[in-house]
């Protein structure tokens, strides 16, 4: 049995994923991130994909810092999404 894994609480920089929406993308992620030793079955934990968001006005929070290239502090629960453990976003604020 897998266990449940730690919330994440990142910094990096939001970003858009290339490819199109599906159930297997959101088209969100955390670029280049660091101190993820453990984020499923991928070898990288350099980005980390977004499964959803808590409150809708987030979306528009983190889409402003990708459309920017701006660090931000990213939090919120784990979620194992295929090989991958990915994020349901709760909090976004500015990194500086």
């Amino acid at each position: 049995m897998t266990s449940e894994p730690e919330p994440y609480d990142i910094i990096g920089v939001p970003a858009f994923q290339v490819g199109p929406l599906s159930e297997y993308s959101t088209g969100l992620m955390a670029a280049d991130v660091q101190g993820i030793a453990h984020c499923g079955e991928r070898d990288r934990c350099d980005q980390i994909f977004v499964r959803g968001v808590l409150e809708a006005d987030l979306i528009a929070q983190f889409v402003d810092a990708a459309q920017k290239g701006r660090r931000m502090r990213v939090v919120g629960p784990a979620v194992w999404h295929l090989e991958s453990i990915d994020m349901v976003i709760e909090n976004v604020t500015a990194a500086d």
